[in-house]
């Protein structure tokens, strides 16, 4: 028998109050940021916007089936084209469902989707002129190799200079196409290489020199239209040193880097057996595995850049089975107790003021890791670049993300993966990938992270007031171009204030009492939005779009995957054994990693084994850092969940809270389908859950 079953519920939830009254949610946009008197003329310009951009993505499309439509029905540049449009084609359906409101929230959320719209058609076009001129076959790119510049690839000699060599060779040809050969071998990466520039110019703008942006001990910088080729991760590895990033492509355009295995020349973390627990002094004693680093060694000292960047350890505990046991995931210990034993055992204690139901869980048997870790040296690290790809890269142990992409444009990550070395437990001591929004992340897999499995944000900054009403100073670097869309936000009430249109294209200058400052000009008066204590939003700015598909995360430390960029598609992913949530869609409380997102689709994903399936999740933190806070509106909005399984969640497998538009269909919990009474909300508005397949 065939059963529909729908379940329409809205639900408007404000944390205990006490009438009716207080339970309204306010608006995601202030009336004010459309005044009514002009709502009726911007829907217009809206309509007509976009008309204009349905327009444009029809003469975008016929291009993108000449170039790609004749290629594999599996390969890279035609699968990407094909998500892109199919997230192109969302923005259009929900500025169409936004314009439909009628209020200052849907034109407020329909300008920013024509913008996505709009975005999206550019990074399309951008990619069409990248294929004209990419290293392929039809393109005849001329071939060198790194051993004709020195590098010998025996594991014992320095080979960062050979690879410095071989990337200078590769400039000179001026962006003609070229493959860089690395022949089967090691590679030791042992000294720091510097960019050859002291400040990082690129398509969006001037970047500062910061010391851990523009060097690493395998640097590959200033190249265009390059494969840089090894022959496979089993067969080609890098051996990167401790201090400093292992490899990172800086301010390239259209460069891939294929085939190869990261790891570093020394194991960053502690490792070893717990042989006993002391509850009262919330102490264990570990016997340490032969290769990983003892406690008492200098490397645990930060450096200057890992004490200005970022530098934390929280330590994990997995069983026998190389399990990550996920009540005892989140352990601080006291570096300056720690007691050496003897006999290459340790006594180690926790800090059990932090997390102390993970302290007390404990248990003897497992394996403790503690990572040495800093928020500035990752594994593979994308900086300023734009149309580069990762492919078969393989990252066995990084300090910080494994891969990382800081303010690059349509970065891609294809077929990489994370895990740990042959006997260890521990793979990136952060997250094993941190991408900015537009970013395309395929068929790759992610397993024993000490963070978070997957973080895709995007960009804010401070406002200061500019030179005049129509002008907004930040120190925050970049730029932006005429005409994208930029979005204020209310730290305190999460609403938007207005959306401004920039005037021109902007750049970071340098002066002489305020370091870098950004002055943007905007269409139209900024002066009345709470300059100095509000967020300004670039959303567009790095691009529009994440995917990830095809994916896989397993033994993660925090959540599987963070999603706080609009306009994202998950699907046909895996989550095994996350120690928090699923798939998180929301904002860090200080609003560095924002806007919260909105158009989001999640679909096809299996989630065995987590604290929390799937969440939204919207907490704010005053300006100091010093309390947390709800809010009483619900900017996480449109947000789409199809086909979801979520299993033995221990806290909740539904749980949304401060969003809007929210629909669950033909979703699970234990293998059963999904009801009102599986959700748990705060401060939601307009939520359906449907089942539609058949029902026994």
């Amino acid at each position: 028998m065939r059963g529909l079953l729908i379940l329409s519920v809205f639900v408007a939830v404000c944390g205990g109050a006490a009438d009716a009254a207080a339970d309204a949610l306010a608006p995601v946009y202030v009336e004010s940021a459309f005044p009514v008197a002009t709502r009726a003329a911007e829907a217009a310009r809206l309509r007509d916007a976009l008309v204009r951009e349905r327009n444009r993505a029809q003469g975008v499309n016929r291009r993108l089936d000449a170039a790609f439509g004749a290629l594999p029905a599996g390969t890279l540049e035609r699968v990407r084209a094909e998500k892109r449009r199919f997230l192109r084609e969302r923005a259009f359906a929900f500025a169409e469902t936004a314009l439909a409101r009628g209020d200052a929230t849907g034109l407020g959320f329909a300008e920013q989707s024509v913008a996505d719209a709009a975005t999206i058609n550019g990074m399309l076009e951008d990619e069409l002129a990248d294929w004209a001129v990419a290293p392929r076959p039809a393109n005849d790119p001329i071939v060198l190799n790194v051993r004709d510049y020195g590098a010998k690839g025996d594991g014992m000699a320095d080979d960062a200079p050979a690879f410095a060599r071989a990337c200078s060779a590769v400039r000179a040809l001026g962006g003609r196409p070229s493959v860089l050969r690395v022949p089967a071998g090691t590679y030791r990466l042992a000294s720091v290489q510097h960019a050859q520039q002291r400040y990082v110019c690129t398509p969006r703008g001037l970047y500062d020199d910061n010391p851990w942006t523009l060097k690493a001990f395998g640097l590959f910088d200033n190249l265009a239209n390059c494969l840089i080729e090894g022959d496979g991760p089993t067969n080609t590895f890098l051996r990167a040193g401790f201090h400093g990033q292992q490899v990172a492509l800086v301010n390239c355009r259209n460069t891939r880097f294929r085939g190869f295995e990261l790891s570093m020349e020394r194991v960053p973390f502690f490792e070893g057996e717990i042989e006993g627990w002391d509850a009262a002094s919330q102490t264990c004693v570990v016997r340490l595995d032969a290769g990983t680093l003892r406690p008492d060694d200098p490397s645990w000292t930060p450096t200057d850049d890992e004490r200005a960047f970022g530098y934390e350890s929280f330590g994990a505990e997995y069983d026998k089975d190389g399990l990550l046991m996920r009540d005892a995931a989140v352990l601080r210990w006291d570096r300056k107790t720690f007691t050496d034993l003897g006999d290459g055992r340790w006594r180690i204690p926790f800090d059990g003021r932090v997390y102390p139901s993970h302290v007390r869980n404990v248990k003897p048997g497992g394996k403790l890791v503690l990572p040495n870790r800093t928020n500035a040296y990752g594994a593979f690290v994308m900086k300023f670049c734009t149309g580069c790809t990762a492919e078969d890269v393989w990252v066995r142990t990084s300090r910080s993300s494994a891969f990382w992409s800081l303010r690059s444009d349509r970065a891609t990550f294809f077929r990489c993966r994370v895990f740990p070395l042959p006997g260890r437990s521990l793979s990136s001591n952060a997250d094993g990938c941190f991408v900015d929004p537009g970013a395309f992340v395929w068929q790759c897999r992610f397993e024993n992270v000490c963070d978070d499995g997957l973080n895709a944000k995007s960009y804010a900054s401070w406002t200061l007031p500019g030179n005049s009403p129509d002008e907004v100073a930040r120190a925050d670097l970049g730029a932006n171009r005429g005409g994208e869309v930029a979005a204020f936000f209310d730290p305190y009430t999460a609403q938007y204030l207005a959306n401004r249109t920039f005037a021109h294209d902007d750049a970071p200058v340098r002066t002489a009492s305020n370091g870098w400052r950004r002055v943007s000009r905007f269409t139209r008066a900024v002066d009345g939005l709470r300059l100095g204590d509000s967020w300004i939003f670039e959303t567009r700015q790095r691009g529009i779009g994440t995917y990830v598909g095809a994916c896989a995360f397993r033994n993660v430390r925090l959540a599987g995957c963070v999603i706080q960029t609009p306009c994202t598609l998950v699907e046909d992913v895996t989550f095994e054994n996350v120690q928090d949530t699923g798939v998180r869609l929301g904002a860090l409380g200080d609003f560095r990693e924002g806007p919260p997102p909105y158009d989001v689709l999640v679909r096809n994903v299996r989630i065995d084994g987590c604290k929390t399936g799937v969440a939204a999740w919207l907490r704010m933190c005053d300006r100091a850092k010093k309390k947390w806070f709800d809010v009483a509106c619900a900017p996480i909005r449109g947000l789409d969940f199809v086909g979801l399984s979520v299993a033995h969640a221990t806290r909740a497998a539904y749980d949304f809270r401060n969003a809007g538009d929210v629909r669950l269909v033909d979703c699970t919990l234990d293998g059963r389908a999904v009801d009102a009474a599986d959700v748990k909300t705060a401060r939601v508005e307009n939520l359906e859950i449907e089942n539609t397949k058949e029902q026994e």
